[in-house]
């Protein structure tokens, strides 16, 4: 039973991979831009709305920049 758990590794989708690393650069990679847009809008009615549209059309950006170099083969422009 061990020895099948010690051989057993997870797997995951470069797709998965992908949305996790854009999450990551969103988040984490973007700190002063999240301080300085939620500075700007106050406490006005929406800002968490805002913010997740923001959040989420800004991770949407990040996968789109890093999908050409996620590609397997010869012909990845990144790499090149």
């Amino acid at each position: 039973m061990w020895a099948a758990a010690r051989r057993w590794r997870p797997e995951m989708s470069i797709e998965r991979l992908l949305l996790g690393i854009a999450v990551y650069f969103t988040l984490a990679c973007n700190a002063p831009f999240w301080r300085a847009l939620l500075a700007s809008r106050g406490s006005e009615g929406g800002s968490l709305a805002y913010a997740l549209a923001v959040g989420v059309a800004l991770t949407a950006l990040n996968v789109l920049l890093l999908a050409p170099c996620s590609t397997a083969g010869p012909p990845n422009p990144c790499w090149a």
